[in-house]
């Protein structure tokens, strides 16, 4: 079972057997055609399982801070709930969750400083 069809994407990857990598490198038109079908079919179905798992992702890159726009870290969604705490052995943060796309994170700032 592959990652698409745990997830269940709209998408599905066509196969390619070994003579149509053989056949494409030797210039057969059908053969590069079918293959860059595959390709496109690759792209759709990753793109999709990642929009799907990006937010389990503890260390995502901070799309908020990139873009400039603040929100959420993984979709940029400004919808942010506040819930609960997140505790360090020094510091307690505010804990959000996004509406957009359920991913977690802490605040910037600690709101207290711990002894």
């Amino acid at each position: 079972m592959t990652i698409s069809e745990f997830i269940g994407t709209k998408d599905e990857k066509n196969a390619i057997k070994p003579e149509q990598w053989i056949r494409a490198l030797g210039g057969h038109r059908s053969s590069m055609d079918y293959i860059v079908e595959h390709c496109r079919r690759d792209v759709l179905v990753l793109e999709e399982v990642y929009e799907r798992l990006k937010p389990l992702v503890l260390d995502h890159p901070n799309k908020g801070l990139i873009d400039g726009r603040g929100g959420c870290g993984v979709c940029g969604e400004k919808k942010l709930q506040k819930r609960g705490t997140h505790i360090t052995r020094t510091r307690k943060y505010q804990r959000f969750q996004c509406v957009g796309c359920g991913a977690w994170s802490k605040g910037l700032k600690p709101i207290e400083v711990l002894k």
